[in-house]
This record gives C-alpha cells, sequence and structure tokens, in this order.
C-alpha cells in the first residue's frame, strides 16, 4: 500500500469508525425498543398476572428510584469491587501462563488434560466448595473470579502468541531484535488484541459470578444482596425484582463500554478477534 492510499486510509478511519458506531448504536436501540414493546404487549393482554409481569413503566420507575438510592449505589460497588479485582488477578495469572504454553508446544500438551478438567467445572458449582475452604467474604468472591476468569484469557493469550506472522519474527531478527526489544516490538503487539478479546470475554462473567455468589450465600451486601431483599419484603413488589436485574444488566453493560473504549484506544490498530472459549 502507497504512503498515500495508507495516509487517505487513516484520515478516513475515525468517521468510519464513529459511523460504524452510531449504526451499531441504533439497531441496539431499535432491538431494546422492539423487546419492551413486546413485553409490553404481554402485560397487557392479560395471558401473564400482572403481579408477576408488571408494567414496564413501573419497572423504569423503579429503576430511576434506584439510581438515587445509596444502598443500591453501594451495593454495585460491592458487586463490581471484587469483580474486577479478580479479574486483574485472572490477568496476572492467566496472561504469562498463555505465553508459556503460546510458546511451548510440549508444556501445552502436558498440562492440556489438567487444564480442559479445571475449565470445565462450572463456577456456581464451586461456591460451595469455596464457602466451606475460604468463607464468605470479598476474598472468596476475588478468587472465585480469578478461577472462572482465567481460563478464557489464557487460552487468547496462547492462540494470540501461536499466531503471531513468523514472517514478522524472522524480519524483526534479521534486523538484530531480540530478547525483552523482540517481545515489545513483534509479540506481544501482535498478541494483543487477542489478550484483550480474553479480558473483554472474562468481564460479565465475573459481574454474573459474583451476584451468583451473593444470591447462593444470601449475603446482605452487592447487587444479589440487594436482590435478595426486595424479594423478601412483607409486600410483594416484582417491578422492584425485575429493576434490579435490569440494573444489573446495564451495569455490565457499562463496563463493557468502558473496556471497548480501553481496546480501541491500545489496540485498535488490529480489529482481529480471536475464537471465544
Amino acid at each position: 500500500m502507497s504512503a498515500a492510499a495508507a495516509s487517505a486510509g487513516e484520515t478516513l478511519g475515525w468517521p468510519q469508525r464513529i459511523g460504524q458506531g452510531l449504526v451499531a448504536f441504533a439497531k441496539g436501540v431499535i432491538g431494546a425498543a422492539s423487546l419492551t414493546l413486546v413485553y409490553q404487549l404481554v402485560h397487557w393482554s392479560g395471558i401473564v398476572d400482572s403481579r408477576v409481569l408488571p408494567s414496564i413503566v413501573a419497572v423504569f420507575a423503579e429503576m430511576w428510584r434506584m439510581t438515587i438510592d445509596r444502598d443500591f449505589l453501594w451495593a454495585i460497588v460491592e458487586t463490581v469491587w471484587p469483580a474486577i479485582s479478580g479479574l486483574l488477578g485472572a490477568c496476572l495469572l492467566g496472561i504469562p501462563a498463555g505465553l508459556v504454553l503460546g510458546l511451548s508446544p510440549l508444556a501445552e500438551r502436558l498440562s492440556r488434560g489438567l487444564v480442559d478438567i479445571l475449565r470445565s467445572l462450572p463456577g456456581t458449582a464451586l461456591i460451595p466448595v469455596f464457602m466451606i475452604t475460604i468463607g464468605t467474604g470479598d476474598l472468596m468472591k476475588v478468587l472465585l473470579v480469578l478461577f472462572v476468569g482465567v481460563w478464557p484469557i489464557l487460552f487468547n493469550t496462547m492462540y494470540g502468541i501461536a499466531a503471531v506472522d513468523k514472517t514478522a519474527i524472522e524480519s524483526a531478527l534479521s534486523c538484530r531484535v531480540t530478547g525483552p526489544a523482540l517481545w515489545r516490538r513483534v509479540m506481544l503487539p501482535s498478541a494483543a488484541p487477542f489478550i484483550a478479546t480474553g479480558i473483554r470475554y472474562a468481564l460479565p462473567i465475573a459481574i454474573v459470578i459474583v451476584i451468583a455468589d451473593e444470591i447462593v450465600v444470601g449475603s446482605v451486601e452487592g447487587i444479589g444482596g440487594y436482590l435478595l431483599q426486595q424479594q423478601s419484603n412483607i409486600v410483594w413488589r416484582a417491578e422492584s425484582i425485575y429493576a434490579v436485574l435490569l440494573a444489573a444488566g446495564v451495569v455490565g453493560f457499562a463496563l463493557n463500554l468502558a473496556m471497548d473504549a480501553v481496546c480501541d484506544r491500545y489496540v485498535g490498530w488490529d480489529l482481529r478477534r480471536s475464537e471465544q472459549t
């Protein structure tokens, strides 16, 4: 590609990306609006008891009330904090392990069986085990997220290293780029989009597993604890339960947007996405 063509591509890059973002946003709004309309039509039809399926207006009104509820806002912090902490731990463990397995076919073959067994264990089924061995505090949430989130990060890192262009490595070696410089200039930049994909894939899993832990444990903390409190009210208010669940989805969506922005900022040069595991 000529320098002029490359320059033109860079000039058109941001407008194209903004246009694609607006189109994706519009599609998302249309999809959400359609689902909301279907929900409300079912409510109006009377097929389902309104005590079980409240009006979407009542659900949104409850969500609005929750935005100024200090207890709920603090519950979000209590859920997100251990999720992010566990995800950071998963990165510190999964990325180096993925680098080793990606570079060494022998290490990958020797560890494949054990890794496949461990990553097949469902996180929710491990909650009682973690309760007995670790307790029910924040440490248990962090370690549970670490265990569940490490696998997509590890495998995407491994695939990213294995997918590094061999020609790029040979070209760097021919220019006497070796050791740490080879990693900094060739290996890690090539694998970074795969690693970012693994982190993006693990992020919603981290939020879900923390909320599941809070519900199973019967905690009074976090989004899960707040949901249990709404369910245990003397007066049954289904709109409160739906609002908490919808708000949890909004929290996850906001975290995904933040992660997408970070990925676009630091690994936006490569739009490849590794296979999610």
